[in-house]
This record gives C-alpha cells, structure tokens and sequence, in this order.
C-alpha cells in the first residue's frame, strides 16, 4: 500500500445498492460501489476502454490488465492489482467500479458514520486507530456477509453484517420486535440504539437480525476484513445514542 492520496475524497455516500466512495483506477478518477456479495472486483466496459486505451474495446466478461500492477486509489492510500472483472456498464451510481471481496478483505478500512468519511487504515496506523475501540468477531458467509454474536434486548442471537444494506436492522422473529420502539442491540461490549428497523419473515432462522449501514448513523467503525474483524466505537453521537448494553 501506498501513501496518502490528498486528491481522492474520502466523503461516502449511503444509497440504496449500499456504500457510494471516490477512487481511482490508473489515475481516472470515478465513483465506487463497495459490493461484498460480489467476489472479484469489476470494471464497467467504458471504464476498461479508457484504462486502456491502446486495446481493442472490453467486452463483458473478458479481463482488464496492462501488463503491470494497475494501480487503485482510494482516500488514505493506495494498492496494486493484477486485473479486474469487465462486465456491462450500467446507469446506477457506482457501477462503474464495483469493490468486492478480493480487495475487501486484503485491506482495513475506517468508516466514520458522523461525517461520512472513509479512509484505507496503513499497518503503521493500525494500532493508533483501534485504540479504544471494541473488537468483535466475524465469521464470513458465502454471500459476502459476516456474522456474530449479539443481543437484542437482552436475548443472544446470532447477527450478520450486510454492508450492501443501507437500513438499520432487519429481523426475522416476532420475538424480536420492540413494540415499534428503537431495539437496543448489544455487539460486543458496545450498544447500539437502532430505530430503522424492518421486520422480514424470510430472514434466515439461524441469524435472526442483520445489521445494514444505517446501524452504525453517529458511529466510527473499522472494517478489518484480512483479520475477520469489526472494531466499533462504542461512544456514539447525533442521531444515534449509546445506551447502556444490556445483560445477558
């Protein structure tokens, strides 16, 4: 990984096909979709043809290289890559670049939910940016979620983490419900107050709960896939609240 890059914006956006961030590929500056049920990064068509201009047009399904390393940036640094996945270009935002598990879970990532910044965390930084923060352990699924172990309102469940999901939480067990009040969910040691909630009855029986972006509104959070970690912050601010986590 490489240094910091001043000129990639390290603002995300929450939309509804999840995290919106600014990057480069080779210098072309575009908007990235971080998508972790996708396993290999892609390139939109139009966006392979500008990379290489030398080459004959990308069609779907071939591979982007250049014969050397290509360079990606993002804010905080940046990293190498082989090659990248074409596939068609579409209309919705941050399809031109979609940032999947192979990248995802080769780099760390701090997330600060309060002023919707994102930046790479470099190993010499690491220890410095986990300082006070709470670990929790994942476990990775084979459609690009992770789960955990939680509590909702004072029961142990199992949870998953969908970082495609902009909602707070959705759970799958009428047990579950909160009379419509926000559910107080335990995550380690930090507590999280959670008013976007949506009930869904085909949620998997065996993680009752998936927590989506807007879990983490007025919280900083890192995503250290490589280690199967998430450290959260456990003082929240604005419109999400700490509560006092409950016993379990």
């Amino acid at each position: 990984m490489g240094g910091v890059i001043g000129a990639i914006s390290g603002k995300f956006v929450i939309a509804a096909t999840g995290l919106l961030v600014s990057a480069s590929i080779e210098g072309h500056r575009l908007q990235a979709r971080i998508d972790p049920r996708s396993e290999a990064s892609i390139v939109s068509e139009r966006i392979a043809d500008q990379v290489d201009k030398g080459s004959a047009p990308h069609d779907a399904g071939s591979l982007l290289r250049r014969g050397r390393p290509m360079t990606i940036a993002m804010s905080g640094g940046t990293f190498p890559v082989d090659a990248l996945a074409v596939a068609p270009s579409r209309v919705e935002a941050g399809s031109d670049f979609r940032i999947g598990r192979d990248i995802l879970e080769g780099h760390v990532f701090d997330l600060d939910f309060r002023s919707r910044q994102i930046r790479m965390v470099l190993p010499y930084e690491y220890a410095r940016a986990t300082r006070r923060l709470i670990a929790v352990d994942l476990t990775a699924g084979p459609d690009g979620s992770w789960s955990f172990p939680a509590g909702v309102n004072g029961k142990p469940v199992s949870a998953t983490l969908r970082l495609s999901d902009p909602r707070g939480a959705t759970i799958g067990l009428p047990s579950l419900a909160n009379g419509g009040a926000p559910l107080a969910i335990a995550v380690g040691a930090a507590a999280l107050s959670v008013s976007d909630v949506v009930h869904e009855a085909s949620a998997d029986a065996r993680a009752p709960l998936a927590l989506g972006l807007g879990a983490f509104d007025g919280r900083r959070v890192i995503l250290d896939l490589p280690h199967r970690l998430l450290w959260i912050d456990p003082r929240g601010t604005g419109k999400q609240r700490a509560v006092p986590a409950a016993r379990e």
